[in-house]
Order: structure tokens, then C-alpha cells, then sequence
């Protein structure tokens, strides 16, 4: 229970002092409670989005610079709901409910740059000074009102920092702004989706000297257009009409934009029909680089483009054009790209591109039409500037004999991928000498085993792209004169019989600049020895979705690979010399949807795994397919070390191993520690199996009365004083060992006869006795004694430190249980009490009880 409370106080102290968002105050101030409905990201940002909240929170810190209060169902703004934020620049109300404002709102938010109001129902109602006090406001969204603006608001008077106002999606009857109202920082400006049917001479007077990046105008109703309306604006980067004007307004509109300073115009999808170049006539003078007439129903261009001389780009995307003739782009001088994509072109004939003879053009997207053939006669003469051709998803049906490219001397880029069926001469792209990247992907391609290769005169090639055409075959010199080429892509053929047991085909032996290759998806069963070994700078090797069940050692060594794509195929086994001579280079490895086998041949690869800083693409997708008790288990999962594939001892033999090693060096080190004690009881087994038995019982007879066990630098005393006092007149029997052991007999056994054969052991306690090891081990035998019989008596013969007797511990315990003799220093009465003790307790056992002697 304690426990628990100390948890408890523990956390709540940590959501106090480190989880601002645990708590109910404020993360800076401490005094309002932090609305626990939002986010608190920062001081400085809280999330409020998407918390189905009615009303706005109170409680936010001063800090705050960016709010997020979208995507709710708040009604209602108070007086008090942004009060004291004076800090904030960042404010997002759009997609809520609200109906109202009032300039007292946002009294504080004198540094709001960006305010988003839409999505709610703010109308006409707007008070004119709801915006007073955001002077410092550069972003307004008034987009998407459910109830809609007629006119812009007054209100917008007082930001004349703007830079960007969206109006989009109201009602506005005109793009008019409140007379007097100037935005000189303006740069976008969004009144698309209204319901403006013309634009007058004073609708931009507000925008007087501006230079507009964009002005949408997009999704209106407008079919009439002053020939003044944007002159106040001092230029506009990208005018859009789309779906907003009528085509009968295009005259009118250009000649609005007469010597005026516009670069791009979108007249997408606004129901065009027949393309008038006199329509534009007006445009001469203007900059306009520019034009984009998309998604109409241009079904023939033939009148040139005059008045569009500086147009740069010219874009006319799924606008049904099936006719161009040889004059439609008469005109375009300048034009740098012109883009057809998504057409009704059917074929490309001799001269359709003459009027672009000799222009700039250098982009033509011809992409997703229906073209089915290109006339050999010259149906790019002319375009002899240009570097990207696109005419891929279409529907050709072509053997190119290299006509067809004429006069594309600059061309680079050449995509005829996804066409429905190409077939190339040996000469077909003889012309390109300077192409780079060539696709030829899905264009059912049949094999390319002709001699000379269709290929051979390009040798700036770079890139190829030859993928997913169900290829057989190259021929061995296919891509020989590609010494330049650094991407390869082969994937979705099916060259598997080029490389296998019996035949090697070598089609990539002379490209030893190749970076990246793709084989996917051939049905490769094995991948020769040499079939890699002269590509000395390949970084991407992709051979997924084959039948490789095994690589070849030494098949990689040598190449830099960066990335290496083994996965589906049907390997069971990656091998340590496949990866380590790849392991400086390789960063990403590849091999899911294998079928592994998850045993001791795949030790190395799964510790591999484990501390390899390669990447590993989609462990997820790595699963064992044997043994049967691991089918359908991750790799990760597989854990060797159980198998013992060492052949080293279990884990649980090694923890016996180290229990019992650490239990023998406890051994060894109580031995050292005890070796005396070790040896007291192995001496004293040798004496009792010398016959030396321990006399047993007070009623034996012993040899002598007591045994003396002293240091020899004590002799003096036991000669001159022990035994003048003792033997003698007074008949004791004293056992002293340089006088009455048997020469020639081991000590040891002397010792143990001795203290076995007396009564009694006197241990003549000195500093010098408590040095000697013989007598430590006569006192050690004497205590043993002790269990038997009382037999210990103890006599200290002057001072001995109290420091030094405690480090023997039994002898300590001993002395502090029982009295015993001190011989006193100095002659007389002491002495000679001294004497009639001694004597006394060897004369009379009986009388010897523990703690009776007394001094």
C-alpha cells in the first residue's frame, strides 16, 4: 500500500514538472486551467483540431503564436475567446459554424499574419470594422460561406498589409472593390466560384501598382470584359479563366491585356470550340509566355497563332484535336514547348510540325493520343532544336527504319513507351546520335538479335528502358556500342534461357558504366559467374521475382553495390561469402518472400541480421519454409543458438560449468583462508589412525598433570618460575616439549600424545605465543578438547594489546568467557596467591567449574 501511494505521488509530480499536458494549469503561468480538449505541441503552438468542440476553450498561455481551432462545431465567438493572446500570428477557424464576428473579437491580435475564416457562415452581416484591429494581417481565407458575400466587405479596408485574400465560393455579383480601399502589398487574389458576369473598369482600382503572382477568376459567369479593368494592376504572373469565361469574351479579354504585362493565361475547359487566332490578335504587343487552352473541343488546328508571337509554352491538353495542318503554329516564334497530350491524333504526317521549322521548341508532348503511325517521309522535319519527345500510350504499329526521326539532330529524350506494337530496323535510330535516355517500355517488342543492333548508333545513351515487352533474346551484341549507358531496365521479360546451365549469352559484357539494373521478372534460374564481372560500377542490382534458388560465390565480388534486390525468388540460404565482400558498399538488401530454411546453414545470415547497419527491405515478408516445426515463422523469429549448430556445450551446461567453477574457487579460497584449521584436522585424523586415541573419562590415569604449551622465548619463565613452583616439592607432572617429547617423532604427533596424555594444557599467553605457529596449534588441540573435558587453562604472561589477541576470534571468545591467571610483575603477596591458585585447580578437578577461578 505504501508503495503505491509513493507511485501515485511520484507521477502526479511528473505530470506537474514534465507533462504540461497531464495537467490542468497553464505550462507557463500556472494560473488559468490549460483546455485539456487540445494539444499543447509547444508554448508557442497548441492543436485544437478535429475535437468536436462547441465553444472556444479558455485557458490558452500568452505564448501562444500559432492556434488551431478547425474542423469543429464553434458557433459562437466571445469577447473573452482570444483575449490576452498577444502574441498570436497564426489563427485557424475554418470549417465551424460561425456567424458572427465583431472587431472587439480580436482586440489583442495585433500581430495576426494569417487568419482562416472559412467554411462557416459569416455573410453580408460582417460589421465593416470586424477586422480594426489586424493590421498586421497577410493571409485572410473568406472562402466556402454558407450564406455568402454578394459584394466584397468593407470590412477589408484596414488590411492594407495583405498579401493573400481568398473570396472564392460566395456569391460576388462583381470583383468590385469598396471605392478608396487600396491593398498595395497584394500578390493573390482568389474570386473563383462566384457569380461575376463581368469585370468593369474600377473593379481593381483597389489593387492600383500591384504586382500579382495569381488571380483566380476561375468558375464565373463572365461574358463581358472592359477593355481597361487591369490597368490599375501594375502586372499578373498567372491569369486563370478556367471554366469562367465565355467564349465570345476571349476578343474582349485580349484586348484587356494589350501591351500589358502578363505571363501566363488558363483558358481551360471554358467550352472553346473553334480556335480563331484572330481572337488574340490584340495580344501582340502583351508579354504573355504562356497558354493554356485545355480540355475544350478544338477539333482542328489551322489558323496559326498570330498575336502570340511571344508565347514560350503552349499547352492544349485532351481538347479532341484530330486535325493539324501543316500552318497551325504559324506565329510561334518563341514557343519552347508545346504540349498535345491527351488528343485524337492518329498519325504524325510529313510537314504536320513544318511551321515550327527552325523555332525553339524544344519540348513536344504528343503522349496519350491515338496516333498509329509516323510517316517516314519527314513528320518531324524541321524540329531540329528539339531535346524531349514524348509519344508514348499510344497505339503504333510501326518497323522504324529511322526516317521517321529525321531532322531531330538535338533530340535527348525519346519516349515511345506503352505503344502496341514496335518493332525496330538495324537503322531505326540512326539519326539521334545525341540521345540519352530512349524508353521503349510496353511496346511489345519482339527480340532484338538483328546485326548491326537497332542500338549501335547510340553511343551518348545514357538510359534504357526496355521492360515489360515479354523479350526472349538479345543478341550478344545487342548493347555492345553502349559504352556510355549507365541505366538499364530489362524487367518483365523473359530472358531466364540467355543465362542458364548450358547457355550464356554475354549482352552486358561491354557496358562498364552501367550503374542500375533491372532483371525482375525474367525467370532467371541462375546468374553466371562472368555475367556481372565487368560491370566495375553498378550501384542498383534488382533481381527480384526470378527462380534464383542459388548465387554463385564470386558472382558480386567487385561491384560497389549500393543496393542488392534478391526477394521472391526461391532462395533458402544467403551465404556469408555472397554478403561480406559486398560490405562496405551495401546499404539496402532486399531478400523477402524467400523460401528459408531455418536452420544451422543459416546461422551466419540470421546473426547477420541482428548487427548489420545495411537495410533490410520488409522483414515482415522474411519467412522460414523448413524445417516443418518453423514454416510460415519470420526469420527474425529463428534463433540458432538453440540448435547448438557450434556443436558447443548447451547454455545450461555452461551455467553448470560456471556455478561449479565458482563454487570450487570459494573452496579453494576458504582452504587458503582455514588451511590451518584444514590442517589441525587432517594431522589429528593421521594421529588417531597412529593409534594416539584420546583419553576418555576423568577416572583414566594420565601421564601428566598438565601439558605446557609455550613460545620459546618464554622458556626462561617456564624453567626459572612454572617449574620450580610446580614439580619438585609439590609433585606435578609437567609435559614440556624440549624436555619430554621422544626424539625422532614427527611434532605433530608428539603434540596430539601430549595434549591427549595431560590432564590439563597450560597456555602461557604471550605476544610472543600468539606469533608462533606450534603453539597456535597446540591451543587449537587443546580446544578441542574442551568438548570432552575441561582441560584449558590459560595464564598471561604480561601485557598483551587488546588489538592483537582480537584477531584471533576463538581464542577472544575463549578469554571472554573464562577467568584466567595473569602473572603479576611485581614480587610478593600477588605472586604467591598466584602459586596456591594454580596449584590448587591442578590438585582438585572437582573443584574446576567454568568462571570459578579468581585472581
Amino acid at each position: 500500500m505504501k508503495l503505491m501511494v509513493i507511485c501515485i505521488v511520484v507521477y502526479l509530480s511528473l505530470c506537474v514538472g514534465l507533462l504540461p499536458q497531464c495537467t490542468t494549469g497553464s505550462p507557463t503561468s500556472g494560473i488559468k486551467p490549460f483546455p485539456k480538449e487540445c494539444i499543447f505541441v509547444s508554448d508557442t503552438f497548441i492543436d485544437c483540431r478535429h475535437r468536436d468542440l462547441r465553444t472556444i476553450p479558455s485557458g490558452f498561455p500568452e505564448t501562444v503564436e500559432t492556434l488551431l481551432l478547425s474542423y469543429n462545431s464553434i458557433h459562437v465567438i466571445t469577447n473573452e475567446s482570444f483575449h490576452g493572446l498577444v502574441n498570436l500570428v497564426t489563427l485557424e477557424l475554418h470549417h465551424n459554424s460561425i456567424s458572427k464576428l465583431r472587431s472587439d473579437f480580436f482586440e489583442d491580435q495585433t500581430k495576426l499574419q494569417y487568419l482562416s475564416l472559412s467554411h462557416n457562415q459569416i455573410g453580408d452581416k460582417l460589421p465593416d470594422d470586424a477586422f480594426k484591429h489586424l493590421r498586421a494581417l497577410e493571409v485572410l481565407d473568406l472562402s466556402y460561406m454558407n450564406h455568402g458575400f454578394t459584394v466584397l466587405p468593407l470590412a477589408l479596408q484596414e488590411l492594407i498589409h495583405l498579401r493573400s485574400l481568398n473570396v472564392s465560393s460566395n456569391r460576388l455579383q462583381s470583383a468590385s472593390f469598396t471605392p478608396g480601399v487600396a491593398f498595395p502589398a497584394l500578390l493573390e487574389l482568389r474570386l473563383g466560384k462566384n457569380q461575376i458576369e463581368s469585370l468593369q473598369n474600377e473593379d481593381f482600382e483597389a489593387l492600383l501598382n500591384c504586382n500579382l503572382d495569381f488571380l483566380d477568376l476561375t468558375e464565373n459567369q463572365i461574358s463581358a470584359i472592359d477593355s481597361g479593368v487591369f490597368h490599375p494592376i501594375a502586372s499578373i504572373a498567372e491569369l486563370d479563366f478556367s471554366k469562367g469565361l465565355h467564349p465570345a469574351a476571349i476578343p474582349s479579354l485580349a484586348e484587356a491585356l494589350t501591351d500589358y504585362q502578363v505571363n501566363a493565361l488558363y483558358l481551360r475547359e471554358i467550352g472553346l470550340e473553334i480556335w480563331n487566332s484572330n481572337n488574340f490578335k490584340n495580344l501582340r504587343n502583351s508579354s504573355l509566355e504562356k497558354l493554356d487552352i485545355s480540355f475544350n473541343n478544338i477539333t482542328t488546328l489551322d489558323s496559326g497563332f498570330s498575336g502570340l508571337s511571344k508565347i514560350s509554352s503552349l499547352i492544349i491538353q485532351s481538347s479532341h484535336v484530330a486535325h493539324i495542318s501543316n500552318t497551325a503554329f504559324s506565329g510561334l516564334q518563341l514557343v519552347v514547348t508545346l504540349d498535345l497530350s491527351g488528343n485524337d491524333i492518329a498519325t504524325i504526317t510529313d510537314g504536320m510540325f513544318s511551321s515550327l521549322s527552325n523555332t525553339r521548341l524544344k519540348t513536344l508532348y504528343l503522349d496519350s493520343n491515338k496516333i498509329k503511325r509516323i510517316d517516314a517521309s519527314g513528320g518531324f522535319s524541321g524540329l531540329s532544336n528539339l531535346h524531349y519527345l514524348k509519344i508514348s500510350k499510344n497505339k503504333i504499329e510501326q518497323n522504324f527504319i529511322g526516317d521517321e526521326f529525321k531532322d531531330l539532330d538535338s533530340l535527348e529524350v525519346l519516349d515511345m513507351g506503352v505503344n502496341r506494337n514496335i518493332s525496330l530496323s538495324p537503322d531505326a535510330f540512326r539519326l539521334l546520335k545525341n540521345l540519352q535516355t530512349l524508353y521503349l517500355n510496353l511496346a511489345n517488342l519482339k527480340n532484338i538479335t538483328v546485326v548491326p543492333s537497332p542500338f549501335d548508333k547510340l553511343s551518348s545513351l545514357t538510359k534504357l528502358d526496355l521492360s515489360n515487352n515479354n523479350m526472349a533474346a538479345l543478341h550478344k551484341d545487342t548493347l555492345s556500342n553502349l559504352s556510355y549507358l549507365e541505366t538499364v531496365y530489362l524487367q518483365h521479360n523473359n530472358l531466364y534461357n540467355m543465362w542458364n546451365e548450358t547457355v550464356y549469352v554475354p549482352f552486358l559484357k561491354y557496358l562498364r558504366r552501367l550503374k542500375h539494373l533491372n532483371l525482375c521478372f525474367n525467370g532467371f534460374q541462375n546468374i553466371p559467374n562472368d555475367s556481372l564481372s565487368s560491370l566495375h560500377e553498378l550501384e542498383t542490382l534488382l533481381l527480384c521475382h526470378n527462380k534464383i534458388s542459388q548465387l554463385q560465390d564470386g558472382v558480386l565480388d567487385g561491384l560497389p553495390l549500393t543496393t542488392l534486390d534478391l526477394g521472391y525468388n526461391e532462395i533458402n540460404l544467403i551465404n556469408q561469402t555472397l554478403i561480406e565482400p559486398l560490405q562496405g558498399s551495401l546499404q539496402i538488401l532486399a531478400v523477402s518472400g524467400n523460401p528459408f530454411s531455418c536452420g544451422c546453414n543459416l546461422q551466419w545470415f540470421r546473426n547477420w541480421l541482428d548487427v548489420t547497419k545495411v537495410h533490410v527491405n520488409d522483414s515482415s515478408h522474411m519467412k522460414c519454409a523448413s524445417p516443418p516445426e518453423m514454416r510460415g515463422k519470420l526469420v527474425m523469429d529463428f534463433h540458432p543458438e538453440r540448435l547448438n549448430c557450434d556443436h558447443l556445450l548447451p547454455f545450461y551446461i555452461w551455467i553448470i560449468i560456471g556455478v561449479g567453477s565458482g563454487m570450487v574457487f570459494v573452496i579453494v579460497g576458504l582452504s587458503v583462508k582455514f588451511r590451518f584449521h584444514i590442517n589441525y584436522c587432517w594431522n589429528l585424523v593421521n594421529a588417531r589412525r597412529r593409534k594416539y586415541q584420546r583419553i576418555k573419562g576423568e577416572d583414566r590415569p594420565f601421564l601428566y598433570d598438565a601439558f605446557v604449551s609455550f613460545s620459546n622465548k618464554d622458556e626462561d619463565w617456564v624453567k626459572n618460575e612454572l617449574v620450580q613452583n610446580l614439580e619438585g616439592e609439590y609433585g606435578f607432572r609437567l609435559c614440556i616439549h624440549d624436555r619430554d617429547f621422544i626424539l625422532g617423532r614427527k611434532i605433530l604427533d608428539s603434540i596430539v600424545e601430549a595434549v591427549d596424555s595431560s590432564r590439563f594444557t597450560l597456555c602461557i599467553m604471550s605476544t610472543n605465543y600468539l606469533d608462533s605457529h606450534w603453539c597456535k596449534m597446540e591451543r587449537e588441540f587443546a580446544m578441542a578438547n574442551l568438548i570432552d573435558r575441561d582441560v584449558l587453562i590459560i595464564i598471561a604472561l604480561g601485557e598483551i594489546p587488546e588489538k592483537k589477541i582480537t584477531k584471533y576470534y576463538k581464542l577472544h571468545r575463549l578469554m571472554m568467557k573464562r577467568t584466567y591467571l595473569a602473572w603479576p610483575d611485581e614480587p610478593g603477596v600477588r605472586r604467591n596467591d598466584f602459586w596456591v591458585k594454580l596449584r590448587t585447580v591442578l590438585r582438585e578437578p572437582e573443584l574446576r567449574v567454568n568462571n570459578n577461578v579468581s585472581i
